[in-house]
C-alpha cells in the first residue's frame, strides 16, 4: 500500500518534520499543525506561513531564555531562525532537524564540561 502524500503544504511540512526528527531520535509526540503553520513546543519553535519580499515563505522562530549574570533575571527572547520558500517544505524540515540536532549536541558537550 502506498502512502498518500498530504495536499496541504502545512501537513506536508509536519510529515517531513516528524520524519526527519524521528530519524535523529527526537520525541515528536508534541508536534502539531495549525491553520497557518506548525508548532514544535519541546524545541520552543514555531513555523508560520508569511509573505516576505513578495514571496510566500515558511518562517521558523525560536524562543530561548537568557539570564543576566549580574541580576539573575531571566528574559525570554524570540529569534527568527530560518526562512524557506513555501514550495520547499523539505528544506525547512532539514533546517529544523539540523538545528535541533546541533542543540542536542551542544547540550551534551555542556553537560560534560
Amino acid at each position: 500500500m502506498t502512502k498518500r502524500k498530504p495536499t496541504n503544504v502545512v501537513e506536508q511540512l509536519k510529515e517531513l518534520v516528524v520524519e526527519t526528527l524521528s530519524s535523529i531520535g527526537y520525541d515528536v509526540s508534541g508536534i502539531f499543525a495549525t491553520e497557518r503553520g506548525l508548532a514544535i513546543p519541546s524545541a520552543k519553535m514555531q513555523v508560520t506561513l508569511k509573505v516576505s519580499k513578495g514571496h510566500r515563505v515558511f518562517e521558523c522562530i525560536e524562543q530561548y531564555s537568557v539570564m543576566d549574570v549580574s541580576t539573575g533575571k531571566e528574559t525570554v527572547l524570540t529569534m527568527v531562525r530560518f526562512e524557506e520558500p513555501m514550495e520547499k517544505p523539505a528544506s525547512m524540515a532539514r533546517s529544523i532537524a539540523l538545528h535541533i540536532a546541533q542543540n542536542q549536541i551542544d547540550g551534551a558537550i555542556d553537560r560534560t564540561i
